[in-house]
């Protein structure tokens, strides 16, 4: 059996649904895929990914040293509904694009829910 590497951008919402919770927002530069990036700075904020495979990886861009003084921002990941990870980021001086933020183990082949959700 063959394996088909499908990579699906964030901005694509017939596939990733964003909760109505207000702060998503949207920017991008020419180092990210298709050139966008979804980010919140909202506790509770979720974004819900449905797919069918048997692996899903989720990369993002972590900004450079927060010097704001406001908390870097956190994601939890749950994935059908049981496991679940945490992703703190650790700012550097710089911008660090197509950083692995999840993975997940090997799944059984079939449909699998994913859901991300802002934690600070």
């Amino acid at each position: 059996m063959s394996t088909t590497l499908v990579r699906v951008d964030d901005s694509d919402v017939s596939n990733i649904q964003y909760s109505n919770k207000p702060g998503w927002f949207t920017a991008g530069s020419a180092n990210e895929f298709n050139h966008t990036t979804h980010g919140t700075r909202s506790a509770g904020a979720t974004a819900t990914f449905v797919f069918n495979g048997t692996f899903v990886q989720v990369y993002g861009t972590i900004s450079s040293a927060n010097l704001s003084g406001a908390p870097d921002p956190v994601s939890k990941f749950s994935l059908d509904a049981s496991s679940s990870a945490t992703f703190a980021p650790t700012p550097g001086a710089d911008v660090q694009y197509e950083q692995v933020m999840f993975q997940s183990a090997d799944l059984q082949p079939g449909e699998h829910t994913l859901v991300m959700n802002s934690t600070i």
